[in-house]
């Protein structure tokens, strides 16, 4: 039985299904499952007293654009059983963004001076958060997922029109 051209485009469609599922589970792992793991973990950390040695809004500028990058920058130290630490970690999915807004509620939700709580993992004290409730890009995720099931489906679509 001959094949015919039909049959050799259902090949790079499955592929291209499948590709897309994969990159996109693995984005949303990234900005979903991850965060909202380390949040349940971090429910069980042990509550301490931190305080914020520095908090300022940092810009930088993309190399390949124009558009600005905010970012809360802010650095806190705590005790943990006799030791001290310093830490930056924020929240638990932390990155810039070309809008100042959340950025800049960061910088004045924890300002500079200020005693917080912040949570510390007591199996590596090095590890803590000062926000630990879920709140990453929850939209980036929803986005990913949605691009994870278009792939499976044009993968499964593309597997039925192929005849072997």
């Amino acid at each position: 039985m001959e094949r015919s051209p039909e049959d050799d485009q259902a090949i790079p469609k499955a592929g291209i299904g499948l590709l897309g599922m994969v990159f996109a589970l693995f984005f949303a792992s990234i900005f979903l499952f991850y965060p909202a793991w380390k949040t349940s973990q971090a429910k069980k950390w042990t509550t301490t007293f931190c305080r914020v040695i520095s908090s300022e809004l940092a810009q930088t500028q993309s190399s390949r654009s124009t558009r600005k990058i905010f970012k809360a920058e802010i650095r806190y130290l705590y005790f943990f059983n006799g030791k001290e630490y310093e830490s930056d970690q924020v929240c638990f999915l932390h990155f810039g963004s070309n809008h100042s807004e959340r950025p800049k509620a960061l910088v004045k939700r924890f300002p500079a001076g200020s005693m917080q709580n912040c949570f510390v993992n007591p199996e590596f004290p090095a590890e803590a958060v000062l926000d630990r409730d879920f709140n990453g890009n929850v939209w980036i995720a929803g986005f990913m997922l949605l691009v994870a099931l278009f792939g499976g489906i044009q993968f499964v679509r593309a597997l039925k029109e192929e005849t072997w």
